[in-house]
């Protein structure tokens, strides 16, 4: 789930944290950010987000509050003024700066997990999606020998007659590049999108909970689930998948290709609904 939004103008957002990059050894996780100090993985703070009028700035302060403890790097920004920011902590304790108030918006808390007794009586075709489902989307993108440029990716779902309903990821760098993404790009979609440490080649999933852009719940019906990946020096490739979310849990293997290895959709109870 989305942990904090925040409105800004002018202005770089950077994440940097140990929860997308790293390694796991003997059931141990350790972040990929080293500690200069000791030569060893920083393991104090999960993640670390910085707002500032400058990327480069915002960049290298979220990868220092991801080393420093959560009070060695509030006192650090007190000397930067200009710097917003929010650290969450190993221990899932957040910290934020006096102004990070200022940029956030209200996060809209969860629905209800229970149907309205008045949809349970209504045609298939109108029936909404069922709040305890949902989409549980798994993709790895592929490895390259040597240095590589990452893959601009973008994910969304669309309607039945072709229409963009949901956007679920979108993973860039420079907006000017966006372009590559040209199915994507063509449908005018916002990049709008959620800040996080950068993706290198691996396996991610991401999950649809049923709503729209505007966070309403779809009907129940055929949708397409798009992946699109194009990368500097590389390839350009689209996977579309059309899926009948009717209720009936149902799971499907997808062809990979050069970017991205191998895809599969899994329309399923929540486990947490069980």
């Amino acid at each position: 789930p989305v942990l904090a939004r925040v409105a800004v103008q002018d202005a770089a957002v950077a994440t940097s944290g140990s929860y997308r990059r790293g390694v796991e050894v003997k059931g141990a996780w350790y972040s990929h950010l080293i500690d200069p100090r000791s030569g060893w993985p920083a393991g104090e703070v999960a993640s670390a987000t910085v707002v500032h009028s400058d990327a480069v700035t915002a960049g290298a302060l979220a990868t220092l509050f991801s080393i420093l403890s959560p009070v060695r790097s509030i006192s650090f920004a007190a000397a930067i003024p200009d710097a917003q920011y929010l650290i969450v902590a190993a221990n899932g304790q957040q910290h934020t700066s006096p102004g990070w108030q200022d940029l956030a918006i209200p996060v809209a808390p969860a629905p209800s997990m229970h149907l309205p007794v008045s949809l349970l009586s209504v045609p298939v075709k109108d029936k909404l999606w069922n709040p305890k489902q949902e989409l549980m989307i798994s993709m790895e993108l592929a490895r390259f020998e040597g240095r590589s440029h990452r893959p601009f990716v973008a994910i969304w779902v669309e309607d039945a007659n072709h229409k963009p309903v949901r956007q679920l990821a979108l993973w860039y760098n420079k907006p000017k590049w966006l372009r590559d993404l040209r199915t994507w790009y063509a449908q005018g979609s916002d990049a709008t999108s959620v800040t996080s440490a950068t993706r290198s080649a691996g396996t991610y999933t991401l999950s649809w909970d049923g709503k729209d852009d505007k966070g309403h719940y779809v009907k129940l019906g055929k949708y397409t689930i798009c992946l699109e990946a194009a990368r500097e020096h590389g390839t350009y490739q689209l996977i579309r998948q059309e899926m009948d979310f009717n209720g009936k849990p149902k799971q499907k293997t997808l062809a990979g290709n050069a970017e991205i290895s191998s895809a599969a959709l899994d329309y399923r109870e929540k486990p947490n609904a069980r």
